[in-house]
């Protein structure tokens, strides 16, 4: 389905694909088991700042087994109806200084927080999609591929403006 919708040369209705991918992502409701849950806790690093909900990672690692069963009630509703709870997808923005000394408001970077439960219900789906893509993706497509970066897509596309630059009579297609 997706291959199809990336691959058509034809317009598309935006509504029915909608409705066609909310489907594909809510036949993951049998993949989000008490398993898959307690599983992405784990990984969640329990030094690193909580989001708004201020629930810390450490709480969650120590009572995966516990909240497993509420979290994967939470998530399969949440993909059976085609709606994520507003309390786990807000996000707060924190200015963080660049430079030790700050002369100006570019000297700041934007780092989101979001609530931990949050990323790993994006995982779990994400999880999913991975898993029905074609194994034949387009080889210039970089982002969220594994073991792909903008490294390589500067890389790439490097590579391709100096062949060209190298060849007479050519121009550069990608």
């Amino acid at each position: 389905m997706f291959k199809e919708a990336a691959t058509s040369g034809d317009s598309i209705n935006l509504e029915e694909y909608t409705e066609s991918v909310t489907g594909c992502i809510s036949k993951c409701i049998d993949d989000v088991t008490v398993s898959k849950v307690i599983t992405t806790h784990p990984n969640q690093k329990p030094c690193r700042a909580p989001g708004p909900d201020s629930i810390p990672g450490r709480v969650l690692r120590e009572c995966a087994d516990q909240l497993a069963d509420v979290f994967t009630d939470i998530f399969n509703i949440s993909l059976s109806t085609a709606v994520v709870p507003t309390c786990i997808k807000t996000t707060t923005i924190i200015p963080v200084p660049k430079k030790s000394t700050v002369s100006c408001l570019n000297d700041y970077r934007p780092v989101a927080l979001t609530p931990i439960i949050m990323k790993c219900f994006e995982r779990l789906v994400m999880r999913h999609i991975n898993g029905q893509l074609p194994p034949s993706l387009d080889p210039l497509q970089f982002a969220y591929r594994p073991n792909r970066s903008t490294d390589d897509a500067i890389t790439t596309t490097l590579h391709l403006a100096l062949t060209h630059l190298d060849n007479k009579d050519t121009y550069c297609c990608s």
